[in-house]
């Protein structure tokens, strides 16, 4: 017996899934960097490093397809954004820390919250037009936002949202009411570092934003890389510092502000006398300004020489023309990943040999 099976295949409309995945393949909600630069602690090899940023790449899209793209935003109804006041500040450090996790941190450091805590109190008493929280219906700080001003110069210092409120729109009023820090008669310019979450991008586009790539760069340095005859020298002058930004961004640092980036453990300095700077954080430069690549590049070695052997580094938020930077920490053994934009607005400075802080721009 024979058994004839016709089958029907009914013809319709074709969709073409892969819109949404290329889509999605682009854009990271989660740094990168961070991860594969965690992973080199426990396996230094090449392909532990590409596997690692596979795996973080491969996770990432799949929580943009399932919790991201194409929903459309909850506004939260009964969401208040006000002033940051000193009652707030335990609060809104616990939210950041919940919001923007330091892989590269111990599990048992304390610090980060004293840190926080400290870096929040400063800037509202320093900025208090520019410090802002989002607060629940029963008063609970949810978010917040820090723009600080410094020689006309405006930069958001800190944006945060607790996780699970994630795409209500919280963000956009933050930064709103922190943009009402930017006197047009008292500012010319101001920088954003984003994330690479794609709402935070879109967001700071949104707002005038011109988007400037970065790259960063992880893993441990191989010391026998590292030069000999540095110039740079250690410095706790906090003054000379701080007017070394100027010529680099448009606008000096503020040296209060230097100085609490120094309070923080393990931190120190490194100045080429009138020519460049950076402060460090067990090797790691949080700020970076020069006149020159060379001078820009022997104060980085210096930094990345003063850390403890074995440690991680990341040397983040990269932009053209710090060509000077990507060359030494991938002499030094560093891996190079893309990194979340740098965002610019109105009149600045060059803004090379530059590795900005993030939070003080």
């Amino acid at each position: 017996m024979v058994v004839v099976v016709i089958v029907v295949v009914a013809q319709g409309r074709r969709h073409d899934l892969t819109t949404g995945v290329r889509a999605a393949h682009g854009a990271h909600a989660v740094r990168p960097p961070r991860a594969v630069t965690r992973g080199a602690l426990v396996d230094r090899r090449t392909g532990g490093l590409v596997l690692g940023a596979a795996l973080v790449r491969a996770r990432v899209r799949l929580l943009l397809l399932r919790d991201g793209h194409g929903r459309d935003r909850i506004e939260h109804a009964v969401l208040e954004v006000r002033p940051l006041l000193p009652d707030d500040v335990p609060a809104a450090a616990a939210v950041a820390e919940a919001a923007l996790p330091d892989p590269l941190a111990d599990d048992d450091a304390p610090w980060r919250l004293d840190w926080l805590r400290r870096r929040i109190g400063h800037l509202r008493a320093t900025d208090p037009g520019g410090a802002w929280v989002a607060a629940g219906e029963d008063g609970e700080v949810v978010g917040v936002a820090l723009a600080l001003v410094r020689d006309r110069i405006w930069g958001l210092s800190l944006m945060a949202v607790h996780p699970a409120l994630h795409a209500r729109g919280i963000g956009t009023r933050l930064l709103r009411a922190a943009l009402g820090h930017w006197d047009p008669d008292e500012v010319k310019g101001g920088i954003i570092l984003s994330s690479t979450d794609p709402r935070a991008m879109r967001m700071y586009a949104r707002a005038g934003f011109d988007l400037r790539p970065t790259v960063s760069l992880g893993g441990i340095v191989d010391r026998t890389a590292i030069p000999s005859g540095l110039r740079a020298r250690p410095t706790d002058d906090v003054e000379a510092m701080a007017a070394l930004g100027r010529p680099v961004r448009g606008g000096a640092y503020g040296p209060d502000d230097l100085a609490m980036l120094l309070s923080r453990p393990r931190a120190g300095a490194f100045a080429i006398e009138g020519r460049g700077f950076a402060v460090h954080v067990d090797g790691r430069p949080v700020v970076l300004c020069a006149d020159t690549g060379g001078v820009g590049a022997d104060i980085l070695w210096s930094c990345l020489a003063a850390g403890r052997p074995g440690v991680t580094i990341n040397v983040d938020y990269l932009t053209a023309g710090q060509d000077w930077a990507v060359r030494a920490c991938l002499e030094a053994g560093l891996q190079i990943t893309p990194d979340g934009p740098v965002f610019t607005r109105g009149e600045l400075g060059p803004l090379r040999a530059w590795i900005p802080s993030g939070s003080l721009l």
